[in-house]
């Protein structure tokens, strides 16, 4: 005996609904929390070579930090302009995108580009830096390397980050994302 028809209903059958939503990784806000870390873990640090690497953490996030936060608005805000702006050194891209963004100017002399100057200039010399001896004067304990690698300059650097991010707003009058809020970079939300 053959198997009994089945009926098949398809023609009922409701398709399923796709929901799309994007999302987006905000990389700077993950340095920002590298430098955060590096930095209390330095403050606290008893020994002098573990506390020297975590400086230099706190710079290259430092760093990472700041160009990928102006990359990401430079991409979102500036699409067309983008690819002209991504062969900008790291300090021009900051005169750049908020000059492009608001026609408000940062200006060269500006305390804040020269500290963006630093900064860059000190995660070259770490990511580039060339071991040799070095003679030593009398009241010299330790090598240039080392007379930098201190927690001054690990607090300077975050200090760069916030005064960056903070003056990004201001310029720019864009609306800055919670985590700006957070980090107490910007302290009411009503600024």
């Amino acid at each position: 005996m053959p198997p009994p028809k089945q009926k098949y209903f398809f023609n009922k059958i409701k398709p399923i609904e796709t929901v799309t939503f994007q999302m987006k990784t905000s990389l700077w806000i993950v340095f920002i929390n590298l430098v955060n870390e590096n930095l209390e873990l330095a403050r606290n640090e008893k020994y002098l070579e573990i506390r020297r690497r975590r400086i230099i953490s706190v710079v290259v996030f430092a760093a990472a930090c700041i160009e990928s936060f102006i990359n990401e608005y430079a991409q979102e805000h500036l699409s067309n302009e983008w690819e002209s702006i991504d062969r900008l050194s790291l300090s021009d891209k900051w005169l750049v995108v908020i000059k492009l963004l608001n026609k408000k100017e940062l200006s060269r002399k500006a305390e804040l580009f020269k500290d963006i100057v630093w900064l860059k200039n000190f995660r070259n010399y770490l990511i580039h830096y060339k071991a040799r001896f070095e003679s030593l004067k009398k009241d010299q304990s330790t090598t240039n390397i080392n007379q930098r690698l201190i927690i001054e300059n690990a607090e300077k650097t975050f200090n760069i980050i916030k005064k960056s991010i903070k003056t990004f707003f201001e310029l720019t009058e864009l609306d800055p994302p919670d985590a700006v809020y957070g980090w107490k970079i910007i302290e009411d939300k009503s600024k």
